[in-house]
């Protein structure tokens, strides 16, 4: 069978999803996979074209996703400050998440290239690019839990940081996240940290065990990696709520994450 190319298939149908939200959100989705897997200018240049076809929300949303990346890449703030500008303008206009999915992917280059603070618009007068970073992020979720790259940079962020005290409304983020009927990975591994740190191992270690396959068969494997074997000074076990119990369950948490 012969293999038709994504890119032009996306574009294809682009005029078409107005009033498919679902279909909307998937093309949009796959147009920022593609866009995350460009990694130098030259490879980004080539969604240039694509990224202004079309016209309506979801041509501009797509064009902003291009223009972040593209000035992640290349150290562009003016393609920044234009995105968030459209953004800003698209979020007060409708209660899509995509707006505030794109600021937050904005506000997170701003943050991590270290630019200097200004009035850019969507971010108020005395926030930093990483508190900005966090609100709308906030904000994308709260109206869409379930949209996937809004989803995987939560997971992305705060599993990054590592062993560190979450914020609140990372804390209230991720809680939402490991509820759901499958919870991003990275969301996983950071709050089976969160709960390492406040010393709850038991939840902590079933974070970690879920974070693969959630299963009893997974919680065997995670023991064994760490030196443990069932019955071992007390065996361990993974009972009917899900929860690894046992004397070396602190044992497999230091092990874990």
């Amino acid at each position: 069978m012969r293999s038709v190319p994504l890119l032009p298939l996306l574009f294809a149908v682009a005029s078409q999803l107005s009033a498919q939200s679902p279909a909307e959100r998937a093309m949009l989705s796959a147009w920022d996979d593609s866009l995350q897997q460009a990694t130098n200018q030259s490879a980004v240049s080539r969604y240039d074209g694509p990224s202004r076809d079309g016209a309506g929300r979801a041509a501009d949303i797509r064009r902003g996703l291009f223009l972040v990346r593209r000035a992640d890449l290349t150290d562009s703030r003016g393609d920044i400050e234009l995105t968030l500008t459209n953004m800003q303008v698209l979020a007060n206009r409708g209660s899509s998440a995509w707006p505030y999915y794109v600021m937050a992917r904005a506000f997170e280059v701003m943050a991590r290239k270290r630019w200097v603070e200004t009035l850019s618009d969507g971010k108020a007068p005395a926030e930093k690019h990483v508190e900005a970073v966090w609100r709308r992020l906030r904000e994308a979720l709260a109206r869409d839990s379930t949209l996937p790259p809004a989803r995987r940079m939560l997971g992305t962020l705060t599993a990054a940081q590592g062993d560190r005290f979450l914020r609140a409304d990372q804390e209230i983020a991720l809680r939402r996240e490991v509820r759901q009927d499958v919870p991003d990975a990275d969301a996983l591994l950071a709050w089976g940290r969160h709960l390492r740190i406040i010393r709850e191992y038991h939840r902590a270690l079933t974070a970690f065990a879920h974070r693969h396959d959630g299963t009893a068969a997974h919680g065997h494997m995670a023991g064994r990696k760490a030196g443990v074997e069932p019955g071992q000074l007390g065996g361990w076990q993974v009972g009917s709520d899900g929860v690894v119990h046992g004397r070396l369950a602190q044992r497999l948490i230091l092990a874990s994450g």
